[in-house]
C-alpha cells in the first residue's frame, strides 16, 4: 500500500485546503477509489491508510497544508469548475455481448435512487451491444411491503421516460416452478442445502464469516427437507 501514500496525501491536502484545514476521510476515500476503482476490493485497508494520512494532514494547519500542496501538486490548488466527463470502465472479463438485469419490487414508481442504477445498466448494455432484462421481483411481498398492481405499468413508463430500452420482461411470480426445479437440481448436486438456523444465528455467522452447521448436511436429508417445505410440512416439523 506504500505506493498509495503520496496520492492519498495529496488528495487529503487538497480536501483540507478547500475545507478550512480539515480533510474528511470519506471524501478522500471516495476520491482515491474513484481514481483507482480496482482498490474497491481492498476498501478496508485503503480506508485505514486514508484515515491515518488525513489525521496527519489535519494536524498541520491550513498554512502548512497550502505550502505542501503548492510544492507537491500545485494543480490541485485550483478548484475544478463545471462537470467532469467520465467514461464507463471497461469490463475485462466480458466475452461477447453483455446481459444486464433490473429487478425492481413493484410497490410503486421508480425514484431518483433507482435511476442511477438503471441508467448505468442501460449504458453498459448499449456500449457492448447487449441485452437488458426487466425482472419484476414480485415474490418478496409482505403485510408491510405490498405489491401495487399499477406499479408494473409505472415502472415500465419510468424506464421509457429515461430512454432505457428493455429487451425482455419477466415476472418472478410466474416462474416459481422453474426456480423450484433448479433448487432441487442444485441440492441433488450437493451445491445447496436447507438451513434451519434462527435468523439471529444466520446473521451472526455472516458477520463472523463462519459457515452454517447445516452446510455439510447429507444431500438426501436436504432433498427431503426441501420437499417438505414445498409440501407445507416443514414448518410442522415433518420434514
Amino acid at each position: 500500500m506504500e505506493e498509495l501514500t503520496a496520492p492519498i496525501r495529496k488528495f487529503a491536502l487538497q480536501n483540507a485546503v478547500f475545507h478550512n484545514g480539515k480533510a474528511d476521510v470519506k471524501a478522500v476515500l471516495g476520491k482515491i477509489i474513484g481514481e483507482r476503482p480496482e482498490l474497491s476490493s481492498k476498501a478496508k485497508e485503503v480506508q485505514a491508510l486514508v484515515a491515518s494520512l488525513v489525521n496527519e494532514v489535519n494536524l498541520l494547519g491550513l498554512d502548512a497544508q497550502k505550502a505542501e500542496l503548492e510544492k507537491t501538486a500545485p494543480d490541485l490548488l485550483v478548484k475544478e469548475k463545471g462537470t467532469k466527463s467520465r467514461e464507463l470502465p471497461e469490463l475485462p472479463n466480458v466475452k461477447g455481448n453483455v446481459v444486464m438485469r433490473l429487478a425492481p419490487f413493484p410497490s410503486g414508481p421508480l425514484h431518483i435512487g433507482n435511476a442511477r442504477m438503471v441508467i448505468l445498466n442501460d449504458e453498459f448494455v448499449k456500449k457492448h451491444n447487449g441485452k437488458l432484462i426487466l425482472v419484476f421481483d414480485d415474490t418478496i411481498g409482505s403485510e408491510k411491503k405490498r405489491i401495487e398492481k399499477r406499479a408494473y405499468h409505472q415502472i415500465e413508463k419510468g424506464l421509457e421516460w429515461l430512454g432505457v430500452e428493455v429487451h425482455e420482461v419477466h415476472y418472478k411470480s410466474s416462474r416459481l416452478r422453474m426456480y423450484y426445479d433448479w433448487a432441487a437440481e442444485l441440492i441433488n448436486l450437493g451445491n445447496a442445502y436447507v438451513c434451519e438456523c434462527p435468523s439471529e444465528t444466520l446473521r451472526g455467522n455472516r458477520e463472523k464469516g463462519e459457515e452454517c452447521e447445516h452446510r455439510d448436511q447429507d444431500t438426501h436429508v436436504n432433498a427431503d427437507k426441501w420437499m417438505g417445505m414445498l409440501n407445507g410440512a416443514y414448518g410442522a416439523g415433518q420434514a
